[in-house]
C-alpha cells in the first residue's frame, strides 16, 4: 500500500477527484450515499467550475481547502474501498505521481498548485515521495516478475 500522505501532495488527490467510490452494503449506514445504477455510492459534488468547463466531480468527503478525506481521521474509517486503494495498480493515477515527483525534482511548478493550503514541497518532501515512489515501483516489479510464465 501506498503511504499516501507522503504521496499526496503529488498526486493532488486524483483518487477523491477521478475515482467513483461504492459504498460496501454493511458500510451504508455509516455513510451518507446515492443510489446510481442500483449501486450504494459515495455522492459527489461540482467543483472548479471556473477552471474546467462543466466543472471538476468529486467526493463530496473530499475537501479543496486541506486536498484530504474529511472522513479520515483518529475516530473514523473511510469507506472500506478507499481504505484498501491502491494508486499503484492504477497506471493514470501512478503516472501522474511519477511525473509530478519528477517535476518538482527538476524544480518546476505542479500543474495545479494547491493554493488554499499555501504549501511548497520542500526538499525533504520531494526525497520522500521519491524513495516512495521507487520502492513502489520495486513492488510492481516484483510482483510482475512472480507472474512471469519461465
Amino acid at each position: 500500500m501506498p503511504k499516501c500522505l507522503v504521496l499526496h501532495p503529488f498526486c493532488q488527490a486524483l483518487c477523491c477527484r477521478t475515482l467513483r467510490v461504492n459504498v460496501e452494503p454493511h458500510e451504508a449506514k455509516r455513510f451518507e450515499h446515492v443510489v446510481d445504477a442500483g449501486e450504494k455510492i459515495l455522492p459527489r459534488v461540482t467543483i472548479n467550475e471556473d477552471k474546467f468547463p462543466g466543472g471538476e466531480q468529486v467526493c463530496t468527503h473530499w475537501s479543496p481547502e486541506t486536498w484530504k478525506c474529511s472522513l479520515k481521521s483518529k475516530r473514523r474509517k473511510a469507506p472500506q474501498v478507499c481504505e484498501k486503494f491502491s494508486c499503484v495498480g492504477k497506471p493514470s493515477i501512478w503516472s501522474a505521481i511519477e511525473n509530478n515527483v519528477a517535476r518538482m525534482e527538476r524544480g518546476e511548478p505542479l500543474p495545479y498548485p494547491i493554493e488554499s493550503e499555501g504549501w511548497f514541497p520542500t526538499k525533504k518532501d520531494i526525497r520522500a515521495a521519491r524513495s516512495e515512489v521507487d520502492r513502489l515501483n520495486t513492488i510492481k516489479r516484483r510482483e510482475s516478475l512472480d507472474k512471469a510464465p519461465f
